[in-house]
Order: C-alpha cells, then sequence, then structure tokens
C-alpha cells in the first residue's frame, strides 16, 4: 500500500472528521470507541457532502475539492473551539480512559491490530472483483467532466447516468483529484479507510448497546473470521476488496451509535441532527446499510420503551429526535438525487407478470447474469425460491459463504444461541434485553423480506434479493445476540463469585477479551496476490499500449468498468448491471448475447462486429481481469483462424487482433511514465 495515498485520504476524511466531532457533542458525551468512530464517519459525511454539492454544481476539481474542504475543515474546527473545548474533551475522555481501562482497552487493542494487518492490503489483488470497478469508473468520469454527466458510455452506448450513489460516486471523484499515485494505490487506500471505518463503528456500537469489554466481539465476528471458522466470513471478505456498501455500513453504523445513545438518555436534539446527516450520507452511499440498521434501530427503540419505565415521556423524547433524524435523512438525500439529475438505477420491475419489454418466458436478469437466455421460476408454484428453502438460506447464510447447504450443525448452532439469548434476556431484560429483541427481529424481519421478494417477483434478480443482499448481515446480529449473552452469563458468573475477587476476575476477563482480540485480528490478514490477478495488470498495461485510445474493444470477459479504469478504453461488453433498468437492459442483454455467440463462432457473427462498430477484439486467457468469462471454456484459438481479424499482440495472456474498421496503422495514446 502506497504511504502518500493513504495518507491523503486519511486526511480528506479524519481531518474533519475530528473537527466535526468535537464540534457536535458535548465534552463527556463521548466515549472513547465513539470518539474514534465518529471521525471516520463524520470525516466521511463531510467529504462526501463537499464533492457532492461541487459534483452538482458541475465544478469539482482538484483545485476547488482542496480548497472546498479545506474551508469546511477549518470551518469545523473552528466551530470545535467556539462552541466546545477540545481542552475540556481530551480531558473527558482521559477520565473515562482512567475510570474503564479494562472496558477500553481490548477494543483499541483489536482495532490497532486489525488496522496494522490491513496495512498489508495488496492492490493487485482486486483484479478478482469485478463491481468495484464501475463505481470507480463513475467517480472518474464525474471528476473528467467536472460534475455529474448526463449521459455515460457503457455497453458502447450512451445511457442515462445513474445517481442513486451519487454521494459516494462525488466522493471518489473528490479523492481522486487529491490522491498522488494512481488507481490501484488510492482504492487500496479506500479499502484501509471503509475496513477500519467499519470495525472501530462496529466496536463503537457494542459499547453503545452496553456490552462493556466484550464489545470488541461484535467486530472482531464479523470482520476479523479465520477462513476455517464456522461462521460466514463475507463480511471480512468485504474488508478486503473495494465494496462501496462498506463505507455505508461505516456510516449507517455510525448513526446507530447515535441514536442508541439518544434511546438510553445521554444525548438530544442536536446529536439527532447529527445522525441524519450521517444517515443521509449513507443513504447517498448504499441504502441498503441505511434500511437494516433502520429496521435494528426501530426494533430496539420498542423493546427499550416495554423494558423501561415512563415510557410516555421517554416516546414524546425519542419521537421528536427520531422525526429530526428521518426529516435530515430524507432533505440530504432526495436533494443529492433531484439536483444530480441522471437515472436512479432502479426502476419499477412488475411481479408475477415477467420484466417490463420483454415476454413472460424469458428471465432477462438471470440471462444477463449467466450469460445466456433463461426462463423464470416459480410461474406453477408461485415462489421463485421455495419458502423453505429461502429459511434455510436465511440460517445457512449466518454460518456459510455459500448457502448451498444447511447442516445439522447450523440447526444445533441456532438452538444454542436462542437458548443463550432467552437466558440473557431473562437475566438482563432492561439493560440487555432490548439489544437481544432486535438482533432477532432484525434477522427475522430480513427472512421475511427474503420471502416476500420471492414470492413477488419471478425474475431472478428482484427474486433472489434477500438471499443476495440481506441474508449476509444475519451474521452481524447473530454475533450481537452471542456477545450480548455471552456478556450476560459473564457478568451473572462474576457477581457469584466472593466479593474480595470480582475485581480480579474483571481484569482477567478483560486481558483474555484483549488477547483473543488481538490474535483474530493478527491471523485475518488480506489476500495475497494470486497469479491469475498478477497477470490480469499486464493485460491491462499491454492493451493500455497496443490499443488506440478511441477504439472500440469486444473482450471475451464481460466487465463492469475495470478496462476504463485501468486500460482507459471503452468495451463494448463493459458497464453497469442494468437489473433494475427496463429501458437499458432492452438494450444491452441483445449485446451481452451477441458478444457471447461470437466468440463461440467468431466467422458466422462477424455481423455482430460490424453492427457494434468493434475495432479491436480481445481474448484473455490465465488471466482476472474483474470480471466473468463469456464462455466457459476458452476458445482463444479460434480467433487465430478468422481470415478478417489482424494479429496485433499475441502472449500467453491475452491475443489482440483488429478488424478491419481499424485499417489504419495503430497508433496508441499510451505515455510511459
Amino acid at each position: 500500500m502506497s504511504p502518500a495515498s493513504l495518507l491523503a485520504v486519511l486526511a480528506v476524511v479524519l481531518l474533519p472528521g475530528a473537527g466535526a466531532t468535537l464540534a457536535a457533542f458535548r465534552p463527556g458525551t463521548l466515549r472513547i470507541e465513539t470518539a474514534v468512530a465518529l471521525c471516520f464517519g463524520l470525516g466521511y459525511a463531510a467529504a462526501a457532502l463537499t464533492a457532492t454539492v461541487l459534483a452538482i454544481a458541475d465544478v469539482i476539481g482538484r483545485a476547488s475539492f482542496a480548497a472546498t474542504l479545506a474551508a469546511v475543515t477549518i470551518a469545523l474546527w473552528a466551530a470545535a473551539f467556539r462552541w466546545r473545548s477540545p481542552r475540556a474533551h481530551v480531558r473527558a475522555l482521559a477520565a473515562e480512559w482512567r475510570s474503564c481501562r479494562w472496558t477500553v482497552a481490548p477494543g483499541l487493542a483489536g482495532l490497532t491490530v486489525f488496522a496494522l494487518e490491513k496495512l498489508r492490503l495488496e492492490p493487485a489483488s482486486f483484479m478478482s472483483n469485478e463491481a468495484a470497478w464501475r463505481y470507480w469508473g463513475d467517480g472518474t468520469e464525474i471528476l473528467q467532466a467536472g460534475g455529474v454527466p448526463g449521459s455515460t458510455l457503457q455497453w458502447g452506448l450512451h445511457i442515462p447516468t445513474t445517481v442513486s450513489k451519487v454521494i459516494l460516486n462525488s466522493f471518489e471523484a473528490g479523492v481522486i483529484s487529491v490522491a498522488p499515485h494512481g488507481v490501484l494505490p488510492t482504492i487500496a487506500a479506500m479499502v484501509w479507510l471503509g475496513g477500519v471505518g467499519l470495525f472501530a463503528a462496529l466496536l463503537a456500537l457494542g459499547r453503545a448497546l452496553g456490552l462493556r469489554a466484550l464489545s470488541i466481539g461484535v467486530p472482531a465476528l464479523v470482520l476479523a473470521v479465520p477462513v476455517a471458522a464456522p461462521i460466514n466470513s463475507e463480511f471480512t471478505q468485504d474488508a478486503n476488496v473495494y465494496r462501496v456498501e462498506t463505507l455505508g455500513r461505516m456510516a449507517a453504523a455510525c448513526a446507530a451509535v447515535i441514536a442508541i445513545g439518544i434511546v438510553r438518555g445521554r444525548l438530544g436534539l442536536r446529536e439527532a441532527a447529527v445522525a441524519g446527516v450521517l444517515l443521509g450520507a449513507a443513504a447517498g452511499t448504499h441504502l441498503i446499510p441505511v434500511v437494516v440498521f433502520g429496521i435494528f434501530l426501530v426494533s430496539y427503540i420498542a423493546a427499550a420503551l416495554v423494558a423501561g419505565r415512563d415510557r410516555r415521556r421517554r416516546l414524546g423524547r425519542i419521537a421528536r429526535a427520531g422525526g429530526l433524524t428521518a426529516v435530515i435523512t430524507l432533505v440530504i438525500w432526495l436533494a443529492a438525487l433531484g439536483a444530480s439529475g441522471g437515472d436512479l438505477g432502479f426502476q419499477r420491475a412488475r411481479g408475477s407478470g415477467g420484466y417490463p419489454g420483454f415476454p413472460v418466458t424469458l428471465d432477462p436478469t438471470k440471462s444477463f447474469e449467466v450469460i445466456k437466455r433463461t426462463h423464470p421460476k416459480g410461474r406453477r408454484t408461485g415462489w421463485a425460491i421455495p419458502p423453505a428453502r429461502v429459511g434455510e438460506v436465511a440460517l445457512a447464510s449466518v454460518f456459510e459463504d455459500l448457502q448451498i447447504t444447511t447442516p445439522r450443525r447450523d440447526y444445533a448452532a441456532l438452538l444454542l444461541l436462542a437458548l443463550a439469548s432467552a437466558y440473557a434476556a431473562w437475566r438482563r431484560r432492561r439493560t440487555l434485553g432490548p439489544v437481544i429483541f432486535a438482533s432477532w427481529a432484525t434477522g427475522l424481519t430480513l427472512a421475511a423480506l427474503g420471502l416476500y421478494f420471492s414470492h413477488r417477483y419471478r425474475t431472478f434478480v428482484p427474486a433472489t434479493f434477500g438471499p443476495r443482499r440481506l441474508f449476509e448481515y444475519g451474521i452481524l446480529f447473530a454475533a450481537i445476540a452471542g456477545v450480548a449473552a455471552l456478556s450476560a452469563i459473564a457478568r451473572t458468573a462474576v457477581a457469584a463469585a466472593a466479593r474480595g475477587r470480582r475485581h480480579g476476575l474483571r481484569r482477567a476477563g478483560a486481558a483474555a477479551v484483549a488477547l483473543a482480540a488481538v490474535a483474530l485480528a493478527g491471523f485475518t490478514a488480506p489476500p495475497g496476490v494470486s497469479a491469475d490477478e498478477a497477470a490480469g495488470l499486464r493485460v491491462m498495461s499491454a492493451v493500455e499500449r497496443t490499443v488506440p485510445c478511441n477504439a472500440r474493444i469486444l473482450v471475451n470477459v464481460r466487465t463492469a468498468g475495470s478496462f476504463e479504469v485501468l486500460a482507459r478504453r471503452i468495451s463494448v461488453d463493459e458497464g453497469m448491471a442494468p437489473y433494475l433498468r427496463p429501458t437499458v437492459l432492452r438494450r444491452v442483454l441483445p449485446i451481452v448475447l451477441g458478444a457471447h455467440r461470437f466468440f463461440r463462432d467468431p466467422i458466422g457473427n462477424r455481423a455482430f462486429i460490424e453492427n457494434q462498430h468493434v475495432d479491436v477484439v480481445v481474448a484473455v486467457a490465465g488471466a482476472r481481469v474483474g470480471g466473468r468469462a463469456m464462455l466457459q471454456r476458452g476458445r482463444r484459438g479460434v480467433l487465430d483462424d478468422v481470415p478478417w481479424l489482424r494479429p496485433l499482440l499475441v502472449n500467453r495472456e491475452v491475443a489482440i487482433y483488429a478488424t478491419p474498421s481499424l485499417a489504419r496503422p495503430v497508433e496508441s495514446c499510451y505515455k510511459a511514465t
């Protein structure tokens, strides 16, 4: 990882984040873990919203972003000194450390080791990722256009720009403008930011929920899961690649920490407004984490009101704060979407009546996914996925990555978790009861949503929304419930000990938790670079050196944006996945299927090359270039027999051919640096 790129990204986020945290909160209201997490969360919100305003105003660039963000940072720090006393904050945090060091130390130790391990990220390993390149390409296009463009060139077509993640894409544009060392080091720095920021946010969430020294168990069980562990490691894998949902999770988790402080009476309306800003930025980054954490918070509030006293007064206070948070969230999100123009990227896909613009016998979303024509499921039974299978997948997603089977071990683990949760809710009904109820209620709600989508839709992508996009959160709430149950058991055991031994037991327990957290964080190092991933970078370099700037290429791998970002070339079979954009999918699916037919039989499908105005055909072999291969088995040798394809470059990893439309001599725009 490039130290300069990492320092640049941290300066963009942590400098305004620290100022915003000190300005927004009164001394003594912040715990140490919360202060650290909010430096990441509020810093991301401040930088992203600043970039969004510049992008909407069509003035984003290196100078404008750097100057405006510097002005925002100075203003936040000035407010911190004027409204609050940073020295008072430091004294309050130091006092908490002195009084709660055995509670705080395990979390800080685990966070430190996790952050150090993430410095070992290898940027070349991102070549196995697909979707990340599309989002990075969108940010690059915003920077190049100086604002949010009205259309974008993908799949060889000009299509309306997607703005559902405009806050994220604007943030990317701002970071790209000031980062010093190119694409891969900058993406690696963003992966570090998202992973460490989410770890800090989940640590703060555990502490806010009253898990004390065991708070470190929440991020450790979610983000530092060894491969051999019998629980889902998808969050852990996400923290090693550029998955934009990680940034949304970070901001949403920080908002949840503030919301829980409001429910418990520690915070008020001012902090509710801050939570609204965080959720607004999170919604413009990725909407799913906002929905999931929203379900958790509603469940927690309901349980806390039932378990507590003076319900009417507390309900009024929480309702006022929640209303303010919701209004600010909606204003920020809708204002960003409305002012940026473009296309939301998720239009209505009909339920049992099929997909708009396609016959009911064709599933265009699955056809796009697997690159061949397929039919919808569930037209006779009324369920795209049988209800029993939805439940099995929801359970398996807690313990398995692949979600193929649900072994008896998973049922036994679920029963054990349920019994431990019931015991903890009974023993600590006021403190931990709401936590356990909210965790189980959220998990069951996500399973119910999976059932709804399976029954409502017949096409692959919306019908499988639960297993594909929601059930992965099961491990988070299972971890919260499990740690809460363990905390209740530990407190009961300590309380049963002799009075003189309790202090020693607490210290020994905290030390054991710290060692376990450090071990988990230290033994889950980021993956290394495979030979195929290293070859992918060489393929991109070869394409950039060989292919003219304005040439339209066709690749035997369907990609999302890697050739645009790394090789700076336009691929006819590269672009965003238009699953929920019927008008775009009607234009894109024939291109994807046509490219598939061409690589199966290039001589018989010359018309496709001519219709799509393809200048260069690229055949990749034994390399990962951030996409899905058109054919399960390579047929690169078939292209050598096509008389109208002229070889430009042939090696073990890539073969590049010119079509008749590229009759002039090849003049690359590549400039050695």
